[in-house]
């Protein structure tokens, strides 16, 4: 079969059942295009369809601002970004988008994607606002799982003086000890909340 790719032997992802994938607007940070192409190539499979590159961060921020100005059904859906590369383009280009301001970038998903596992890096790319981690080298199956987690489980946006992204916590755990905030749960009026179950 030279020159065809054979389809049959595929193993099947989380993303197989979702057909309106072709409809996302993504773009990928990627210093070395090689590893952008493959990252295009799994994502394809997936069914998208618009898949912008970037290998510098000022090409980034064009792709995104012309996208963002083309309107909302144009605009970045998500970003795939490599987290440590020498120039530091992943989180230079997340605190731009968390501190942008326009909301059309400002809440753009963003999957960082690093070689390097340490919890240090881990954490940083965290406290930046990434969305989602990915260790490379990862699989197709790995990168669905990461954009499922961020449209099934989408997270608050929290906004301070010190951090702006989605919020940090996975899971809502019980308090064991001595109750010491001044105001009780039942105190609190929710003014707005997306997604709600």
């Amino acid at each position: 079969m030279s020159g065809t790719f054979d389809n049959t032997n595929k193993k099947s992802t989380p993303l197989d059942n979702f057909t309106h994938l072709r409809q996302i607007n993504l773009i990928i940070l990627e210093e070395y295009l090689f590893l952008s192409e493959v990252l295009s190539l799994m994502l394809k499979n997936f069914g998208l369809t618009t898949i912008h590159k970037a290998t510098s961060l000022e090409e980034a921020k064009e792709i995104c601002e012309m996208c963002a100005a083309k309107g909302p059904y144009h605009a970045i859906d998500f970003a795939i970004v490599d987290l440590v590369p020498p120039n530091n383009y992943g989180l230079h280009f997340l605190d731009w988008v968390r501190h942008h301001p326009s909301n059309t970038l400002q809440y753009i998903p963003v999957i960082f994607t690093t070689n390097d596992a340490r919890k240090k890096i881990i954490l940083n790319g965290r406290d930046h606002g990434a969305n989602e981690i990915l260790i490379k080298p990862f699989t197709a199956y790995n990168i669905s799982k990461k954009l499922l987690s961020i449209i099934n489980h989408p997270r608050n946006f929290i906004r301070s003086s010190s951090y702006c992204g989605p919020t940090r916590r996975r899971k809502i755990m019980a308090y064991e000890g001595t109750e010491k905030r001044l105001t009780k749960p039942e105190d609190i009026r929710v003014v707005y909340e997306e997604n709600v179950a």
